[in-house]
């Protein structure tokens, strides 16, 4: 039976090292794909399997962990709340995040249209029509000298 290639060995050792060396408890796929390795192994992957077979059994020595209910639920309270909806009126945004949303907007607002009234009342009237041209990039002696040289 041909190895699968989308294993290799520094693959099968790093399986083994996360799943430990009983393949039941690897996931379907890969405990399959890996049993063609395990069944001739390189020194590594046998190194690496006695590794875990150790380790795996000093484990299963350890006794189950009961946690108490109090404590469970102490740990539960202490973590960090959802952020994406208000929890007392189950609306997505708060009133307070509307008013300033709105408020942000009306500053916006209000800067532009004073800067913008600033700029045009401090600029002097001009009987020339290209005197606000100049704002846009355009610049009117250019445009009028390369006329002249035209028209002579």
């Amino acid at each position: 039976m041909a190895q699968d290639d989308t294993l290799n060995e520094t693959r099968i050792i790093e399986l083994i090292q996360t799943y430990g060396a009983d393949l039941e408890a690897w996931p379907e796929g890969l405990s399959d794909a890996a049993q063609m390795y395990l069944d001739n192994p390189t020194p590594a992957i046998a190194r690496a399997m006695a590794e875990e077979t150790e380790l795996d059994g000093l484990l299963s020595t350890m006794p189950d962990i009961e946690v108490p209910d109090h404590l469970y639920s102490a740990i539960l309270d202490a973590a960090p709340k959802s952020q994406g909806a208000n929890q007392r009126s189950g609306v997505p945004w708060s009133l307070a995040g509307w008013r300033t949303r709105f408020a942000a907007c009306a500053s916006a607002l209000a800067m532009g249209l004073t800067i913008g009234l600033g700029t045009a009342a401090a600029s002097a009237p001009s009987d020339d029509p290209f005197s606000d041209s100049s704002y846009l990039g355009f610049d009117p002696t250019a445009f009028s000298e390369g006329l002249e040289e035209v028209s002579e």
